[in-house]
């Protein structure tokens, strides 16, 4: 997310990991956060970086070392791509009462989008960001990816309320009770120095599911999950929550960013 067109823009930001928000803007003071990138790695397993060597990757090491936490999950009933990378744009679980309803995992078929599969609009984290005036990228290097072009395009996403509508175990997981595939890292990173927290210490109202992966809403007590980066964004830069989404920990996010000295 940007707001802010200049080609030649130096982004400061380093940043990675299997859900990574990265955020420049962090002032030593009062926060003013105007980009986020969010960068996702498909299939990471939680446990391919632990105990992380810096000079291989520095990177992961880095934002480890802010608010991490290597026990976040995924949806808990599906483990795959593209339902579960819907999740992070929407901010919805895949199924159930408050779902996305996307469980195909293949390239869409022509003329498909969320919306129509859904039966009604399915709103995401490019329309808060549009109708509040910001530029949104995607950048996947799968085919399937195809289906936020086709949902948020100028033809199928909502009338922006500002600018031009645009939108910018083995090897598999798809088994969604192994462990292994629903655990993953979730971590944001500010600055080089920020303080080390666990994830959920800042989530007070999040529960450390321990090796389970509890049912999505409407069920009991959460884990964070990767449906919460939407939010986490909208939180970040001030943005309007996006409509329909369930998760967000906004408190949390609030907290991080109040911490005295937090980017000295």
């Amino acid at each position: 997310l940007s707001d802010d067109n200049a080609a030649d823009q130096e982004y400061r930001g380093k940043y990675l990991n299997a859900l990574m928000v990265a955020a420049e803007g962090v002032g030593s003071t009062a926060p003013s956060i105007d980009r986020v990138v969010v960068i996702g790695v498909d299939g990471l397993r939680a446990d391919a970086i632990n105990d992380i060597d810096e000079d291989l990757l520095p990177n992961f090491a880095r934002v480890s070392s802010g608010a991490f936490t290597a026990n976040a999950r995924t949806n808990s009933d599906s483990t795959v791509t593209l339902p579960n990378h819907v999740s992070i744009i929407t901010g919805r679980p895949a199924n159930g009462e408050f779902g996305h309803d996307w469980t195909s995992n293949s390239d869409p078929p022509d003329g498909v989008t969320l919306h129509s599969n859904h039966g009604s609009y399915v709103p995401s984290l490019f329309d808060a960001a549009h109708d509040s005036g910001f530029d949104t990228s995607l950048f996947a290097s799968k085919s399937k990816f195809s289906i936020f072009d086709n949902s948020y395009d100028d033809t199928s996403g909502a009338p922006d309320a500002v600018g031009v509508d645009d939108i910018g175990s083995g090897t598999g997981h798809g088994t969604a009770s192994d462990p292994a595939n629903y655990t993953i890292p979730l971590g944001i990173w500010l600055c080089d120095g920020q303080p080390a927290v666990d994830m959920y210490a800042l989530a007070s109202d999040r529960v450390d599911p321990g090796s389970t992966n509890p049912s999505d809403p409407p069920g009991g007590a959460q884990p964070l999950r990767n449906a919460d980066v939407a939010n986490i964004v909208t939180a970040l830069t001030g943005l309007p929550r996006v409509d329909a989404s369930v998760f967000d920990i906004d408190e949390a996010v609030g907290q991080l960013l109040s911490t005295p000295n937090l980017c000295r």
